[in-house]
């Protein structure tokens, strides 16, 4: 008999409200890499020549060749805390922030569990130690409370179409050079751009220094020609989503309602019909944010067209993280005296996916 493994897949997307306030308003699109992984710069893009919208753009999107200055790929390493994770019969999601009343806790920890995703390996890190009990029922919705400070660590080759080495600039670069590794480092943005100079900010958010991104010493990873250089340089970058709105509001956009995001253009998911919304919230991972100090923690409620269902036969659940557009890869490009300059703004923090697996009494082998 065929082994019998159910599935449901949760686009766990930070894609849908990233992709709205994001520091390059992206769409969340994949970058041309050659078979290496390298992003390809576009023979337009190393010129300096391949301008949009008013500004220089030295990548290309992978699925349809667009130009832009930002696209994304899946980070070497992901890091995320998560406070809560819940199957629920009844929607947890409200304006003013969840209702949990019908949710069954896969884990819950008021202090956090922190877990490291990373690239090409499986990682059930996040239910070690859990001792899962799961009433036999039908779950429509599954609801999970994250802190709001991403973190990731990624090297990111960079080559010409023709295959040479392209020539990056990074923070403290000051001259035209062979630099085909970027390479992130220990630095703290937010999902606007904003809070660089607010103390009270800093100080609410852990006293962590918020530094701006963009060109010179405001380029946020470094670059390099020698990969065991960037190799050595093991720091995460940090990036704070503080609020679902625009650069500049005045008040935190702290909630937004459901929406299909079933196909984010992951080619490793895809699944119609599936809907997210999420609130901003406070530490006590229930009351919604109303300032931009008070924003700490996401809360993100997953609504399903496929409920999940535990029945007596239900003897494994299993979850699954991946990262495949994980990382944002920002670029700000100048010319200046013939000298065309690709500074590596900064690295975003953006999706990543959950497939949650449950294994039957009658399925035999390995998961799948």
């Amino acid at each position: 008999m065929k082994n019998k493994i159910s599935y449901f897949i949760c686009v766990f997307a930070f894609a849908f409200f990233i992709n709205l306030i994001s520091f390059t308003n992206s769409e969340a699109e994949l970058c041309k890499t050659n078979a290496d992984g390298a992003i390809i710069l576009s023979t337009n893009g190393v010129a300096g020549t391949q301008p949009s919208s008013g500004s220089k753009k030295p990548f290309n999107f992978k699925s349809n060749n667009a130009i832009a200055d930002q696209c994304n790929a899946e980070p070497d390493k992901y890091k995320i805390t998560f406070y809560k994770l819940a199957l629920c019969t009844e929607d947890p999601y409200r304006q003013g922030g969840p209702v949990f009343d019908s949710c069954i806790d896969i884990m819950n920890n008021t202090s956090g569990k922190e877990i490291t995703i990373v690239k090409g390996n499986e990682n059930n890190e996040l239910l070690d130690g859990v001792d899962l009990v799961l009433p036999v029922g039908t779950y429509p919705y599954l609801a999970a409370v994250v802190d709001n400070h991403l973190h990731v660590q990624h090297i990111q080759e960079y080559v010409q179409e023709n295959g040479d080495p392209a020539k990056m600039w990074g923070n403290g670069d000051t001259s035209a050079a062979n630099r085909r590794y970027c390479y992130t480092v220990g630095v703290v943005t937010t999902i606007t751009g904003d809070h660089s100079t607010d103390t009270s900010y800093e100080a609410a958010h852990g006293n962590v220094d918020v530094v701006t991104s963009g060109t010179g010493t405001n380029a946020r990873m470094k670059c390099t020609d020698n990969k065991v250089t960037a190799e050595g340089d093991d720091a995460f970058a940090t990036e704070i989503i503080d609020h679902f709105g625009e650069n500049g509001d005045a008040d935190v956009d702290n909630w937004i309602p459901y929406d299909d995001v079933g196909d984010i253009g992951n080619g490793e998911v895809s699944s119609t019909g599936v809907e997210m919304a999420a609130n901003m919230l406070q530490v006590d991972n229930e009351t919604i944010a109303t300032t931009f100090n008070t924003a700490k923690r996401i809360g993100v409620y997953i609504k399903y067209p496929n409920p999940v269902k535990i029945s007596e036969n239900t003897i494994g659940f299993k979850i699954n993280i991946g990262t495949a557009h994980g990382i944002s890869i920002d670029s700000a490009q100048e010319v200046a005296g013939g000298v065309v300059k690709t500074w590596m703004a900064k690295v975003g923090v953006d999706p990543f996916t959950i497939v949650v697996q449950t294994k039957t009494r009658r399925a035999r082998g390995a998961w799948r």
